[in-house]
């Protein structure tokens, strides 16, 4: 008997021959939160729930799920809005909240902690939760070029503030805590999962 592992890696293949219809992607809600604020979320398959803020300069993304999902979300963001997605915030390093990240025009702005550059800036990938993998070569570009170390305001002074903070290591070791203002409302990443307490990633700064 094959192993498990063999066995499911011949069945891609012999699928992957015929030409099989890979699966879908599965889909993503979309709850609207203010008048300019929406979250797009789904089921922990599709990686960390998005929050999508319709800012006067452009759209403000926190967080791009999975790899493969840029395009999906895009749709979802154009039947919010005409306006062009033109920030990403990432919460922290790991791939399914990041992974979609260089699918996105690299005209975009890309914002983090330092230590989640960090890790990405890395060329010796370690098979850990993250994708730093994707950030090498011409990908580099994709790197954040806004960091901050304890706390970052955006547009400040306008309703469309955003206010960044770190507490120190929880999660990972750049968890941000992503705070809409006017509307009240926090984007946590992974610090709070469900109603259960963080993963400690020990192999990415814990």
């Amino acid at each position: 008997m094959l192993p498990f592992t063999a066995f499911a890696l011949s069945l891609v293949l012999w699928t992957a021959g015929l030409g099989a219809v890979q699966p879908e992607i599965p889909p993503i809600e979309v709850h609207q939160i203010t008048d300019t604020l929406h979250m797009l979320g789904s089921g922990m398959e599709t990686g960390g729930n998005i929050a999508v803020l319709v800012a006067e300069s452009g759209v403000v993304l926190v967080d791009t799920k999975n790899e493969g999902y840029g395009p999906t979300i895009l749709d979802l963001v154009r039947a919010i809005t005409d306006k062009p997605v033109t920030m990403i915030i990432n919460t922290h390093v790991h791939y399914d909240h990041s992974g979609a990240n260089t699918e996105f025009p690299d005209t975009v702005q890309f914002v983090a902690h330092e230590n989640i550059r960090r890790h990405w800036a890395r060329t010796d990938c370690q098979p850990v939760p993250t994708n730093c993998d994707d950030f090498q070569g011409e990908n580099r570009r994709y790197l954040p070029k806004t960091t901050f170390n304890d706390r970052l305001s955006l547009f400040a002074g306008t309703p469309d503030q955003i206010d960044l903070y770190y507490f120190g290591r929880g999660h990972t070791d750049g968890d941000t805590f992503v705070v809409f203002k006017e509307a009240r409302t926090m984007h946590v990443g992974d610090m709070f999962l469900g109603k259960t307490l963080p993963f400690i990633d020990a192999e990415n700064g814990n």
